[in-house]
């Protein structure tokens, strides 16, 4: 995935450092950085303070960051959304591709992940200014945004 990102960017003339390492220590210099995203892959870290804490690290005095991260809607949505994502998904998924366990990782990665006015939280904890997430698809995912001061 590095090396297609690599080509993508590189048409672009953008500057950007792709990089593959422990999400928990980065490479990156401290206050190095004007920008970090992280796309669906937050959820996973063992620690959410400490993943915090070393993008805050990495990010300089107003630098932006964003995770984009899937999220378990509340109400009627939600309670159609579980049954599909936590008993249809893996059943079919499982079938599918022969790997049942992926399927059922998928759900219970979700559920554990705090709720965004948690998540908020943690994000100005770990130091940031103007933390918000906005919502996409009913919920089922969210942009988290903040800044470093």
């Amino acid at each position: 995935m590095l090396v297609a990102a690599h080509e993508k960017i590189g048409r672009r003339h953008a500057p950007a450092v792709l990089f593959e390492s422990d999400a928990l220590r980065l490479p990156p210099r401290d206050a190095s950085l004007d920008l970090l995203t992280v796309a669906f892959g937050f959820r996973n870290l063992a620690n959410y303070e400490d993943g915090l804490a070393e993008l805050h690290r990495i990010l300089r005095p107003g630098g932006q960051l964003g995770i984009l991260e899937a999220n378990q809607p509340e109400g009627l949505t939600g309670a159609i959304y579980n049954l599909y994502f936590k008993t249809i998904l893996p059943r079919l998924g499982g079938l599918i591709s022969g790997k049942p366990a992926a399927y059922s990782y998928l759900p219970a990665s979700v559920e554990r992940f705090p709720r965004p006015p948690r998540m908020i939280q943690l994000i100005k904890n770990a130091g940031f200014a103007n933390a918000t997430w906005t919502s996409y698809t009913f919920g089922i995912a969210g942009l988290y945004r903040a800044t470093k001061p």
